[in-house]
C-alpha cells in the first residue's frame, strides 16, 4: 500500500508544480499605474504584468536631463527608475 500512496503523492506534487506559477519563471507581481513625472507624456494603462518595462517620453519642448533614465521597470509591485527621470526645457529651442 505504501508504494501506491507514494505514487499518488508524487503525481499530486507534479500537478501542483505545473499549475502554480513560479517566481523563477519571471512572472513576478504586477504593478498599478506608473507614477506621474512632470513634463512627460501620459502612459496608457492601469495595470501591468510583472517585469514590464516602460519608456517615458518628455513632452514637446522638453528633453531628458543628461544622467537620468526614461526606463521604468515593474518589480514586485513597484516601479523602479534609477537614476530618476527629469524632463527639462529643451536648450536647443530658443525662447523669445
Amino acid at each position: 500500500m505504501a508504494p501506491k500512496m507514494s505514487s499518488i503523492l508524487w503525481t499530486l506534487l507534479l500537478l501542483l508544480l505545473l499549475i502554480c506559477p513560479s517566481r523563477q519563471q519571471g512572472t513576478g507581481h504586477g504593478c498599478g499605474p506608473p507614477e506621474k513625472v512632470k513634463h512627460t507624456k501620459p502612459i496608457q494603462g492601469q495595470t501591468f504584468p510583472g517585469h514590464t518595462r516602460l519608456r517615458y517620453r518628455c513632452e514637446d519642448g522638453f528633453t531628458r536631463r543628461v544622467g537620468t533614465s526614461t526606463l521604468f521597470k515593474c518589480v514586485e509591485r513597484n516601479w523602479i527608475n534609477k537614476p530618476n527621470l527629469e524632463c527639462i526645457p529643451d536648450p536647443k529651442l530658443k525662447t523669445v
